[in-house]
């Protein structure tokens, strides 16, 4: 009976203990499944912010990259010396001397609009993103001048590694070009007899024209014809066609130079700039604004400061290799050296009785009306 007794309760201890095992195994693989859990939940969050910090970190190593191989506002060549920055802070010279440059891209590519910069229109350079910067300058458009108005307006200069781009304006869509061949042909073939048109405007008209000669003529016939021929403004003068190896004449994209400037004055150049660009600009020491004064007197440049101003802002441009038509360029610099200037074409703001004389002469190989405007008075 007592062993039966003890075989009965060593079997309940028994049972008791596989119990509480079985319950201890529960508890501890719990436990062992939240460590783990745990730990888990930290080698991810571990591998997630190495990951993170990986692709931060090669992000901004590519942008470093890219920000360092980028075009950079300081790798240009400086143009201004130290009597006319004394004071300025290095964003105001690396702004004043992006605005030389743009100057004088404005020359050589956007026929009749001028900029101008003065010491109070230093707003400060921003750079949009690696390799573009932005800053601000007026433009003038010569024509759209009155006799007592100046049509000015602010703005915004994009500049890059062989770009610029000048406000709202485009060379191709806004500049005054000659026409291409399609156009001129459909032109005379409507019937169109442009110096009747021109003959049926009131006398005090000025007429906007694009004029193209047979036989190219220098400067300075070309300035000798200003002076005689005071109710018009010469206003740039073209030099090259587009396809400077050709001798066909495919005038869709000329080539030249702006007879006027803005005002840069503020802009002093240095000596080096002086020896290495002769005339880089040609109102430095000069308060002569084409909008006020294009209507009352004549700028007293000489053919050689036009030649020299012609073949520094090309210079520049090319040396600097800031423009898109960098080998165009190379080749007219040589022509130019070695022949210099050929004037072929004009674009011209004509009295009435000036576009009439034009339209018969007999060096002239096209004409074509751009504008026309009632009088001289006229916004």
């Amino acid at each position: 009976m007592e062993e039966k007794r003890l075989d009965e309760l060593l079997n309940e201890e028994m049972t008791m203990n596989e119990e509480e095992i079985k319950r201890t195994e529960k508890i501890i693989n719990k436990k062992m499944n939240e460590k783990i859990l745990r730990r888990s939940l930290i080698v991810s969050l571990v591998v997630v912010l190495i990951t993170a910090a990986c692709i931060a970190g090669v992000r901004k190593y590519q942008n470093y990259l890219e920000d360092k191989n980028a075009f950079h506002l300081d790798e240009l060549e400086m143009t201004l010396g130290g009597r006319g920055i004394e004071g300025w802070t290095q964003e105001q010279i690396e702004e004043m001397n992006a605005f030389i440059y743009a100057h004088a891209y404005t020359t050589l590519f956007y026929p009749g609009k001028v900029l101008s910069k003065g010491q109070n229109s230093i707003s400060g350079i921003e750079k949009l993103e690696p390799g573009i910067y932005q800053f601000s300058a007026w433009m003038t458009d010569l024509f759209e001048i009155s006799y007592s108005y100046g049509n000015d307006e602010i703005v915004k200069i994009k500049i890059s590694e062989s770009d610029f781009v000048i406000g709202e304006y485009s060379y191709l869509e806004n500049g005054r070009i000659f026409q291409n061949a399609l156009i001129q042909n459909s032109f005379f073939e409507d019937g169109i007899d442009m110096h009747d048109e021109i003959e049926s405007l009131p006398e005090t008209s000025i007429v906007s024209l694009d004029v193209m000669f047979h036989e190219a003529v220098s400067i300075d016939e070309l300035l000798e014809y200003q002076k005689n021929h005071m109710d018009s403004r010469v206003i740039y003068a073209v030099t090259h066609c587009n396809n400077i190896e050709s001798s066909e004449e495919n005038w869709d994209r000329p080539y030249g130079f702006n007879l006027y400037e803005g005002n840069t004055y503020w802009a002093k150049m240095s000596w080096d700039t002086w020896t290495n660009y002769p005339s880089l600009t040609l109102n430095e020491d000069s308060a002569f604004l084409p909008s006020n004064n294009l209507w009352r007197t004549l700028p007293d440049y000489t053919s050689k400061e036009l030649e020299n101003h012609y073949l520094s802002c090309m210079k520049l441009l090319v040396n600097n290799n800031v423009t898109w038509c960098r080998d165009d360029l190379m080749k007219i610099i040589a022509d130019v050296e070695e022949n210099g200037v050929q004037v072929r074409g004009m674009r011209i703001y004509a009295s009435l009785k000036d576009a009439l004389e034009l339209y018969d002469h007999e060096n002239v190989q096209f004409i074509m009306i751009q504008d026309v405007k009632l009088s001289k008075y006229q916004k």
